[in-house]
């Protein structure tokens, strides 16, 4: 997981999406330690969200602290689903582990 910094990104360009699709490609730039960057996302439900993702619209972004050039957007990297599914693992190995002998 990269340590990331939350900022604010402007949208510079945005393929609005095809009549009955819920995605579109967005282009952005946001500034990191005083540098300039640019970053594209293609997002599944960006017709969810009239206006948000327009060109000019403003919304988060987060950059890997390391690696300013590498982005994240609108929502940081999550751990959270890797860890769930690990522990899920465990259980049901467990539990097959206990219950599962031929009796």
């Amino acid at each position: 997981m990269p340590h990331v910094t939350r900022t604010v990104g402007i949208i510079v360009a945005s393929d609005p999406p095809i009549y009955g699709q819920t995605r579109r490609t967005i282009t952005y730039e946001y500034v990191a330690y005083g540098v300039r960057h640019r970053g594209q996302r293609f997002l599944r439900t960006a017709s969810q969200y009239v206006g948000m993702f327009d060109v000019g619209a403003s919304f988060p972004v987060y950059f890997d602290d390391a690696h300013p050039d590498q982005s994240y957007a609108p929502t940081p990297p999550r751990m959270w689903y890797i860890v769930v599914m690990g522990v899920c693992s465990v259980v049901f190995a467990t539990g097959l582990a206990i219950y599962g002998k031929p009796r």
